[in-house]
């Protein structure tokens, strides 16, 4: 079975902005992360090519436990304007990327503006997807928001690169089976989730398992992670999860009945 490490960045930055600190690795540990993927072993491949193995390896099992690969995927969420060195320097080391944008964040301060937006397709390897319009739990949203989240941020992702968007990550990674239908209807061939667990062949396409990066992130810790292969993502969704779901939905809506 190939067993993928899918890895999530957010900022790269010598000085994030607050929000995002946790969640930023400085310009040089990122060029350390760079190094460790191009020397890991691993062929980076974007995230459409590796939904594309999934699914052919859902068309023919055999195929793909009798010649597992060794391969590494890049992404990155909301859009930040430092994305734009950041992908330049993996595309310079020949590994492909995919950046998620939420598109109310875009031409906000230290967010790519649409110039930016058009420069970041622009560079070799990038495909541009969408992380939804303002980054709201989607599961948590009532149908028409939730149609407007996906809807609205695919369309105004192609209006301003004269190209479809055809991929989707679901801010917080918080999604569920109403939601997936959601994003399938708005068109999308594809969805990231986070799980924090390796992603394969029996992974949901609408729900592909990322490692999220933190600022502790050395690139010893990485070196570990694309040496790995487990935990692997879970096929279906654990009780848990729908049970925080639940309480989430429930605490939304005393939040807003008491405000």
């Amino acid at each position: 079975m190939t067993v993928v490490p899918v890895l999530l960045y957010h900022s790269v930055s010598d000085d994030p902005l607050p929000e995002i600190a946790e969640y930023n690795l400085t310009r040089q540990r990122f060029a350390d992360h760079v190094r460790v993927i191009r020397d890991s072993g691993r062929t980076p491949i974007t995230f459409a090519d590796w939904v594309g193995r999934m699914r052919a390896a859902a068309a023919d099992p055999a195929d793909g436990i009798s010649s597992p690969e060794r391969v590494v995927v890049v992404t990155f969420d909301d859009g930040y304007d430092n994305n734009l060195s950041a992908c330049a320097l993996l595309g310079e080391h020949g590994i492909p990327s995919t950046v998620y944008v939420t598109t109310d964040y875009v031409g906000r301060s230290g967010f790519v503006d649409e110039a930016g937006l058009r420069d970041l397709a622009a560079i070799d390897g990038v495909t541009v997807g969408s992380h939804a319009v303002s980054h709201r739990r989607l599961d948590e949203l009532p149908a028409s928001e939730l149609g407007d989240e996906v809807r609205l941020s695919r369309t105004r992702l192609a209006d301003v690169l004269g190209r479809p968007c055809e991929t989707f990550a679901y801010p917080h990674g918080n999604h569920g089976a109403r939601v997936r239908r959601a994003v399938q209807d708005a068109g999308y061939a594809s969805a990231a989730g986070v799980k924090n667990a390796y992603s394969h062949e029996r992974d949901d396409v609408y729900g592909v398992a990322r490692l999220m990066a933190t600022r502790d992130w050395s690139a010893d810790q990485l070196e570990r992670f694309l040496g790995n292969d487990r935990p692997l993502a879970p096929r279906r969704e654990k009780l848990q999860t729908k049970g925080y779901r639940a309480y989430r939905r429930v605490r939304k809506r005393l939040t807003e009945v008491t405000s």
